[in-house]
């Protein structure tokens, strides 16, 4: 229903909709779509820090067309910082997770020392906070309770 309500009444609900969005909420689709149908330039430079961190989709045509049609407005591209060498680069040419961002060469693969992860010290997978299942990275490890040898799925996959 709020939808409807806002998807009526277009450029006025653009404000408001910014508004929640700088305050640091993940966008959803229907958001972003009232933004892009709305025209509204003054919505691109969020959209495009949304799209730059890889929250909004890539092959979204809409929204290419919306922001490519305002270059005047979409500004640098957002910076960030390594949460492990701390250098500051374009946040496109990071990778994230869980909120932080990691050089992608270098420093993706110490993540686990920055970021909570699970409790499976004694796996044999276990290494410094990634699971290494299959001798390769398979992402930050999940156990949250219990052991990695009844407890774990991708301990009982491999």
């Amino acid at each position: 229903r709020a939808f409807g309500i806002l998807y009526e009444a277009g450029k006025e609900a653009v404000d408001a909709i910014l508004e929640e969005l700088e305050k640091g909420e993940k966008i959803n689709s229907k958001a972003k779509d009232l933004l892009v149908y709305s025209g509204e330039p003054k919505a691109v430079p969020l959209l495009k820090r949304y799209l730059d961190r890889g929250d909004l989709s890539q092959g979204d045509s809409n929204l290419r067309k919306f922001i490519d049609s305002y270059p005047e407005y979409q500004g640098e591209v957002e910076k960030v910082h390594c949460a492990v060498c701390g250098m500051a680069s374009p946040v496109t040419e990071m990778r994230s997770c869980e909120g932080k961002y990691f050089c992608k060469d270098t420093c993706w693969s110490k993540r686990g020392r920055v970021i909570e992860h699970g409790i499976a010290t004694d796996c044999p997978y276990y290494m410094e906070g990634v699971c290494m299942a299959g001798n390769r990275d398979t992402g930050l490890c999940s156990l949250k309770a219990g052991l990695s040898l009844n407890a774990c799925y991708v301990y009982g996959m491999y």
